[in-house]
């Protein structure tokens, strides 16, 4: 096909179409970048909450800072991330013969204030979905790991 006919076959198709949408066909499309993805933002938290203490590096994932979002709504008081995100290079994660959840982004823990705290951590996370939870005496460890629910204590 020429490019005459292309020109002709195009002018066509765009005398189809409302002047109004001619913008948006004929805007290319722009890379998404890190310099112009939107922010995320969420109610309680900030991304740097979660970075890796032994590295900086941080992927946590933003579903789950939305679902931790929930879960600190729900129990209506202030959390303290105590662990999020985990390098693989960080000591714990080293030691482990694949990812753990913290190391997929997907993890948690929460400074708890004795047994009230705790159990309202424990049983809001439950209803909201969690499927991970270890419950230890000064922190909640919460995720949202694939697969059957799992508790523990340490």
């Amino acid at each position: 096909m020429a490019v005459s006919q292309y020109k002709s076959l195009y002018q066509e198709l765009m005398a189809l179409i409302p002047p109004s949408a001619h913008r948006i066909l004929t805007t290319p499309p722009c890379q998404l970048s890190k310099e112009n993805t939107p922010k995320v933002t969420y109610k309680y938290f900030k991304v740097e909450d979660f970075a890796c203490s032994e590295t900086g590096e941080n992927e946590i994932q933003d579903v789950f800072v939305k679902k931790l979002d929930e879960l600190r709504e729900a129990c209506g008081f202030p959390f303290i991330v105590t662990s999020g995100y985990r390098s693989p290079n960080h000591p714990i994660e080293a030691k482990k013969s694949s990812p753990g959840t913290h190391a997929q982004g997907i993890a948690a823990d929460i400074a708890v204030n004795g047994g009230v705290q705790r159990r309202k951590v424990v049983h809001s996370a439950i209803i909201l979905g969690f499927k991970g939870i270890g419950v230890a005496k000064s922190f909640v460890h919460v995720d949202t790991r694939k697969g059957t629910p799992v508790m523990w204590t340490y």
